[in-house]
């Protein structure tokens, strides 16, 4: 067990230092999307090892369904958000900082794929292993998720102004016409 440990211990610090040097500018603002993505995806990361021993426990029990349920159409989501800013919104410098507001594809259906399919995610490794521990980071991760489409949100309006505003009118942010 203690080899476990510290390869959890290893795999979180790299992936922490990888995540930092990703979010290092963002981090200086918390007003920015990046400075909240960071705290999300450091729970995240967190969920996924404590939630890594008991991916194939009992493939078939009730809790292991429901974690695949949201699990799947977490990454469908992320594949559909990615593929629709990578092909049609003339990326800047990253995928995400686009020269064109993307109404097609699956951002005709809601806003913000990438958030939807990260907080599908979390909530599909918390029910991997519910507990305390995976309960708060699940909650914190949540929070900061939707800091950071808030955040983004009034990048986007900054970036695309009065586009952005009617789209926003028009298509839910997570879930179509809702929300």
């Amino acid at each position: 067990m203690g080899f476990y440990w510290l390869t959890t211990a290893v795999v979180f610090a790299l992936g922490s230092v990888g995540l930092f040097r990703f979010s290092r500018e963002a981090l200086r603002d918390p007003r920015t999307y990046g400075f909240w993505r960071f705290f999300a995806f450091e729970a995240i990361l967190v969920l996924a090892l404590v939630a890594l021993p008991l991916w194939f426990v009992q493939p078939l029990g009730l809790r292991q369904l429901a974690s695949w349920s949201l699990l799947c159409p977490a990454a469908a989501l992320a594949f559909s958000g990615y593929w629709g800013l990578r092909t049609r919104g003339r990326p800047g410098q990253t995928f995400e900082d686009t020269t064109v507001l993307v109404r097609s594809g699956i951002f005709r259906h809601i806003r913000h794929p990438m958030y939807a399919s990260l907080l599908l995610l979390t909530w599909g490794l918390f029910l991997r292993r519910p507990g305390a521990l995976t309960g708060a980071l699940t909650f914190a991760s949540s929070v900061c998720l939707l800091l950071a489409m808030r955040n983004e949100e009034r990048a986007l309006i900054a970036h695309f102004g009065r586009d952005y505003l009617d789209y926003r009118r028009e298509v839910g942010a997570l879930v179509p016409h809702v929300l």
